[in-house]
């Protein structure tokens, strides 16, 4: 059924059982519609060594490799996602995508990954490197450096042998099927 309502205010009872059910089809669609998505990815380079796809592949090999949780691996694969959007706050619309399939924690970490990620190269645009200092006392300062020294800085390697998104498939769907609301 397709609605009629032209004024939300107008709309009746049967309108939102018509609603609902299609969000259940599109909350089964989501694994599908996040690896779309990221696939995207792969068009965005520009003069950096790698795409950003590559990128998160070889971020999400190298979680799967260190044995982080699924969860912590589709947050690595995940936490540049808003870079098909825009670069300028890539990690607020990652972080925003994945919230509500992360624990709070991964999330803050991708939130905030952007301005820990820059410790390695605002000192070379002149800009502090030391921004992420700001949150020196956070519990997850440590966190978040270790996930940008271990999984974020080092995947600009172009022969970087990382796993094919199609072997994150299940691990997105599984991921995104244990938090679905």
């Amino acid at each position: 059924m397709t609605t009629k309502f032209k004024n939300i205010k107008d709309s009746t009872s049967e309108d939102w059982k018509a609603i609902d059910q299609s969000y259940y089809e599109l909350r089964d669609q989501l694994p599908n519609r996040l690896i779309e998505t990221l696939r995207q990815l792969d068009t965005i380079q520009g003069a950096l060594p790698v795409s950003r796809l590559e990128h998160s592949l070889q971020a999400a090999t190298r979680a799967r490799r260190d044995n982080k949780s699924d969860e912590y691996v589709f947050t690595a694969l995940f936490h540049d996602i808003g870079s098909y959007f825009t670069h300028v706050n890539h990690a607020e619309i990652s972080a925003a995508m994945i919230r509500p399939y992360v624990s709070e924690d991964l999330h803050w970490m991708i939130l905030h990954h952007e301005i820990f990620q820059s410790y390695h190269y605002f000192d070379k645009i002149g800009l502090d490197k030391n921004a992420r200092d700001q949150f020196v006392s956070h519990r997850l300062y440590e966190a978040t450096v270790e996930f940008c020294e271990k999984y974020d800085a080092p995947s600009w390697d172009a022969a970087y042998d990382s796993l094919r998104l199609e072997e994150f498939y299940d691990l997105v769907d599984s991921v995104t099927k244990n938090k679905r609301r």
